[in-house]
């Protein structure tokens, strides 16, 4: 599912849309929503008749929004969509790119325990990291072959227009295993590394250690070991 919240959840400003849910025409889709507060031992009561709108817009570019219909409000889940979250939940498990935004993080679930892929430059600091925002289209990450248990994933690694790596990876529901294979260099090789940056995703918590010398523990999103 495509967890949304409401507050950071893509930097949204005050009073912009983001259109979280991309859906055709003439089609129909659940849309599953829970409400807590700020107390965890508070529970929640609001009536929801009458907040909600939706918008589209029409092929001439006018945009319309109407209320939802109070009918459309139901407290339970079609039987169709909870057979497809029983589904999702039993196959979301094991070493996978789970993270939609970052091929290079491979991600242990449930755990969201995720290690980060990174070919760096020593003597500058500089490491690729991220997928994200590349803009020179000639040196993004290429995705390779992907097993569709999870169980095998491939992908090329670039650094600017020095060093291209191929990553094979094998997850799954087994051990995490990485190997690299140096594809081209233009540079000079002794000054590149591969990187692993250990972390949890999706704002969990945990303990992330190296071995054998150097050790860190995560308190929040974004803290991590390397």
């Amino acid at each position: 599912d495509h967890l949304v919240c409401q507050q950071g959840a893509y930097d949204i400003v005050d009073n912009s849309t983001d259109r979280v849910v991309r859906q055709l025409s003439r089609r129909q889709v659940v849309v599953r929503l829970r409400g807590m507060t700020g107390a965890a031992s508070d529970a929640m009561a609001v009536s929801i008749s009458n907040s909600f709108t939706w918008t589209y817009w029409t092929n001439a570019g006018a945009v319309v929004t109407q209320p939802v219909p109070a009918a459309l409000m139901v407290p339970h889940l079609p039987k169709a969509e909870v057979t497809r979250m029983a589904m999702q939940v039993a196959a979301a498990t094991g070493w996978n790119t789970w993270v939609h935004s970052n091929i290079v993080d491979v991600v242990l679930l449930p755990e969201a325990a995720r290690v980060t892929l990174g070919v760096c430059r020593i003597s500058s600091g500089y490491c690729v990291r991220s997928t994200a925002g590349m803009a020179d289209k000639k040196l993004a990450v290429r995705a390779g072959l992907h097993a569709n248990d999870n169980s095998y994933m491939q992908l090329y690694l670039p650094l600017q227009s020095d060093i291209n790596v191929s990553i094979s990876i094998g997850g799954g529901n087994a051990d995490l295993v990485l190997v690299a294979e140096v594809i081209s260099c233009n540079a000079n090789c002794d000054d590149y590394a591969i990187a692993f940056f250990g972390s949890f995703a999706w704002m969990m918590a945990g303990t992330v250690s190296s071995s054998p010398s150097r050790a860190g523990t995560t308190t929040d999103a974004g803290a991590e070991a390397s």
